[in-house]
């Protein structure tokens, strides 16, 4: 009894929170860890021979994301998420749990780096808290946790969570050696995913909404990391367009349609779509993995 007296857990402790949020994270995914390999799964998993062997780690990094016997059908390139497949596959084989494991452990320190990036950002123990656990049972994440081939979403998105919880942790200490550090972070996100290549945008707006607060060398430090960031998107969008062009063109995806080989109506598209998306936050219904929509031309369409 005197053993039982002695324990205490204090709910407000940044490893108890971390706790929580892990424990709510397996709960509410425990479901999806006998799913089966869906769509994307099969050419990413399922029939995909580079990540059957370890020794295979060059192709990983030469190698398109999607190849279908033989033939890449598109020009997506993430090796690192290739090489988590095959650290996977050299564990579980083709065991689908062990795919499903690795989604909800990154969704959860996901969560807890967001826990952490909040709390730097001055916000309340007890709001930040709350905002993160919705943040891990959002029904918007359904697809990226639950479906094996999300992984470069949760992937890309713990790299730059990362980043950012390492800024905000040097942003009044930053030097040389920090911004090589955020830069390799970078990299890591860009390898993950494309989309991953805004990175150097939130660290812009970060520095901003604290500018007031630095000294002069800490602005004059922070511009200099963000201007190496964009030397870093800037190359690899040059590497990427010029040598890692594997279909012959300048699409990512297989090119099948007006929204495909435009880039003008891919960005119209977006912005007419967003509001859309952005309303799904809080009223995130009728949702599905490969949601449709339509191509816009116009502003006004």
């Amino acid at each position: 009894m005197r053993f039982f007296g002695k324990l205490h857990f204090d709910f407000t402790s940044q490893k108890s929170m971390c706790f929580m949020i892990f424990l709510l994270s397996f709960v509410v995914y425990f479901n999806i860890l006998d799913g089966p390999f869906l769509w994307d799964d099969v050419v990413l998993v399922e029939r995909n021979h580079i990540i059957t062997s370890l020794s295979y780690y060059a192709e990983w990094f030469t190698s398109p994301t999607f190849v279908v016997d033989g033939v890449a059908t598109s020009n997506l390139y993430r090796p690192l998420s290739t090489a988590f497949f095959a650290l996977v596959y050299s564990v579980f084989g083709l065991n689908e749990i062990g795919y499903h494991l690795l989604n909800i452990l990154l969704h959860a320190v996901n969560a807890c780096l967001l826990l952490r990036i909040l709390q730097r950002l001055n916000l309340q123990k007890i709001i930040s808290f709350a905002l993160v656990l919705l943040f891990a049972v959002h029904p918007l994440h359904t697809e990226s946790v639950s479906y094996i081939a999300g992984l470069p979403d949760l992937l890309s998105s713990f790299f730059v969570f990362l980043s950012v919880n390492f800024y905000l942790s040097r942003d009044f200490d930053l030097n040389r050696k920090s911004c090589v550090v955020l830069a390799f972070f970078y990299i890591c996100a860009l390898l993950s995913k494309e989309s991953s290549i805004v990175l150097p945008g939130l660290i812009f707006l970060l520095a901003a909404f604290r500018w007031d607060t630095y000294g002069k060398k800490n602005r004059k430090t922070s511009v200099v990391c963000i201007a190496f960031l964009m030397a870093v998107a800037c190359f690899y969008l040059w590497v990427k367009f010029n040598y890692l062009n594997f279909t012959g063109s300048f699409d990512l995806l297989t090119p099948v349609g007006e929204y495909a080989h435009s880039v003008q109506v891919r960005l119209l598209t977006f912005i007419n779509i967003l509001w859309d998306y952005f309303l799904l936050i809080f009223y995130p219904i009728h949702l599905h993995f490969d949601k449709p929509f339509y191509y816009y031309s116009s502003l006004f369409a």
